[in-house]
């Protein structure tokens, strides 16, 4: 094993010699093929350095564009902030408009919630309930809804309410 390791490095420094002197066999072909080799070393890096120059350069416009956008989106945030304050202003005003002129109604529909607790014990023990079986379920609906569930179409069924009530 040892010899044949030294078989190879002796066959390897007798070779070397003789494969140099084959591809350079002057002085002047050397010069020449160091030279052709620096001149595709310097266009090979001129390569490099224009790729690196355009990846850079697209970096800074991306970089640019992004930057662009941020202030533009800071500036819209700005913009949505200022104006949900603005809304939430007059939101608030026209909740205390409204609580306002909803303040009677309220203490109206407090005494026709009132009445009509009242009005359906009345009807549940009179003759008439074999009649208009259907009114408890419309007086018990209306005595349990609360002041925060009051709407216009609520307002109907009372104007209703009222016409019926007279009517029997």
């Amino acid at each position: 094993m040892k010899n044949i390791k030294i078989l190879l490095a002796v066959i390897c420094f007798i070779a070397l010699p003789a494969y140099s002197q084959q591809s350079a066999t002057t002085i002047d072909g050397l010069l020449d093929r160091v030279q052709q080799g620096k001149i595709n070393d310097n266009l090979e890096n001129q390569k490099r350095e224009a790729e690196f120059r355009q990846k850079r350069d697209q970096q800074e416009t991306l970089l640019a564009d992004a930057e662009t956008n941020k202030v533009n989106e800071e500036i819209r945030s700005t913009q949505l902030e200022a104006l949900f304050e603005k809304n939430e202003a007059v939101n608030n005003d026209l909740q205390e408009t409204l609580n306002e002129r909803l303040g009677a109604l309220k203490e109206l529909f407090g005494v026709m919630q009132q009445v009509a607790g009242d009005a359906r014990t009345r009807f549940d023990n009179s003759l008439t309930n074999v009649q208009y079986p259907d009114r408890s379920a419309f007086l018990e609906n209306l005595a349990k809804k609360s002041e925060a569930t009051l709407n216009f179409h609520q307002l109907k069924k009372l104007k209703d309410f009222g016409l019926n009530f007279k009517e029997k």
